[in-house]
């Protein structure tokens, strides 16, 4: 099921980036300048992955759709972790070379997806009607890509915490791909865990 493809050391991962960047912005504040809300949107973001996580499985989500997903190849790095949990760093502290990537990637996809994204997620797809439809599974193929594209630039990172998020937005976004044909509501669950992976490599990368 998609619970046990989202490793214990993800989620650590998660609640440390929520520490490490909540702290970031809190000795910030003496000094606060609004560029300094970008440390605040990673915390948001990573307390949100952890919600959506929680919720897909709680609803059934990630058990239902698990099965129809691929398991992700092990990490590129296999070294242990080593961070001080009782004093997280934040895991980009400097511009990465993906980061560029990662925003032009994601750029075109909304673009792609502009239509898409005025979809009511509340409507599971035994209502749709056949313009809903047809966007649901014209979409499906761009998810794809950009999953495909996420896995690849977070093993090219270097960087074995924002791999973790890439490869966890990417298996998620998978799982949500092969939802949409039969879609129902609690699968926007595991929507949520993806644009909060997103979102939170997109902001940490603007908050070097």
């Amino acid at each position: 099921m998609l619970a046990r493809q989202t490793p214990h050391r993800v989620v650590r991962e998660l609640y440390e980036q929520l520490i490490a960047y909540w702290r970031a912005y809190a000795d910030r504040i003496p000094q606060y300048t609004s560029p300094d809300d970008l440390l605040l949107r990673v915390t948001y973001s990573a307390g949100n992955a952890i919600f959506a996580i929680c919720d897909a499985i709680r609803h059934g989500a990630a058990a239902l759709r698990g099965p129809l997903v691929t398991a992700a190849a092990p990490p590129t790095n296999a070294s242990p972790h080593t961070d001080d949990p009782a004093n997280p760093q934040r895991f980009l502290r400097a511009s990465n070379s993906i980061c560029a990537d990662f925003t032009s990637v994601f750029a075109h996809f909304n673009d792609a997806a502009a239509a898409w994204h005025d979809t009511d997620e509340d409507i599971p797809a035994s209502q749709w009607s056949p313009q809903q439809r047809a966007l649901n599974d014209g979409i499906r193929p761009a998810m794809s890509a950009v999953d495909d594209e996420l896995d690849r630039l977070g093993r090219r990172s270097g960087n074995p915490v924002m791999e973790d998020f890439a490869v966890l937005t990417a298996v998620y976004g998978r799982a949500y791909v092969e939802a949409l044909p039969t879609y129902v509501v609690a699968d926007h669950y595991l929507y949520d865990v993806t644009a909060q992976g997103t979102s939170l490599i997109s902001t940490g990368c603007k908050a070097v």
